[in-house]
């Protein structure tokens, strides 16, 4: 990746990690999974369900939906 917008870099800087490290490296990991071209794209979403308050196997239940989706939608624009 080339480009991080200043949109997502103010969401990655002001975004409350409750997690360690692990956490913030997933996210970007999947947002370079995803992210076309050269600009780097993380989810709001992806935030907000991945790393929001939550009890958890309900948690994990969110974060699988989430990851099944992106995986529906990244297939879907490739065939």
């Amino acid at each position: 990746m080339d480009i991080i917008p200043p949109g997502t870099m103010n969401s990655l800087r002001q975004h409350r990690w409750p997690g360690n490290i692990r956490e913030l490296g997933n996210v970007i990991e999947r947002a370079v999974i995803f992210s076309r071209g050269l600009t780097l794209r993380v989810s709001h979403q992806d935030l907000k369900t991945r790393l929001a308050p939550g009890q958890g196997a309900d948690r994990m239940e969110a974060l699988e939906e989430v990851e099944r989706n992106h995986i529906l939608k990244a297939l879907k624009e490739t065939c």
